[in-house]
């Protein structure tokens, strides 16, 4: 390859691949049955049988917990909440660094605030927007509590 086809070169892939499609009949009928249920997690506030959510919630995390082997499994809303979660669990508090690209989504840097926590910001890969390991080895310091590396734009950061 001479030139890259943004400059002007001959494309290396011509034909659009196939979109990979993740949901099929079996996730579908899981979906269906919690729809038809009317609830979707049947989650209370206060201790009892459904304060860890429901039926359908508890037996799915028992799936994780049981598919990677691990104590506990915790199902969240979403991927802001699951890092607010992991942040917390490893015990990050104030005045605690941790490290995170400057190029994410905004959640990437606050969960550490949540808890008092300071984002450092390392710099990334000018070929993949993920963190570069070389700035993220010169940010650590005594107080690194940890380090959030973000895979972006379906290119793996370099761990």
């Amino acid at each position: 390859m001479s030139k890259l086809a943004i400059l002007g070169g001959s494309a290396e892939v011509t034909s659009t691949p196939d979109i990979y499609k993740a949901i099929g009949r079996k996730e579908r009928q899981y979906v269906e049955q919690v729809l038809d249920s009317g609830c979707l997690s049947s989650y209370v506030g206060a201790w009892g049988e459904f304060f860890e959510g429901g039926i359908a919630v508890q037996k799915f995390e028992r799936a994780w917990q049981e598919a990677f082997l691990v104590k506990h499994a915790v199902s969240v809303n979403s991927a802001t909440s699951g890092l607010f979660a992991a942040i917390g669990a490893i015990g990050v508090g104030p005045g605690d660094e941790v490290i995170v690209p400057p190029f994410t989504m905004s959640a990437t840097a606050m969960a550490p605030l949540v808890y008092g926590g300071i984002p450092v910001f390392a710099d990334i890969e000018s070929d993949t927007f993920c963190l570069d390991p070389d700035s993220v080895r010169r940010e650590i310091t005594e107080k690194t509590k940890a380090i959030i590396a973000v895979n972006l734009f379906g290119h793996p950061a370099r761990l």
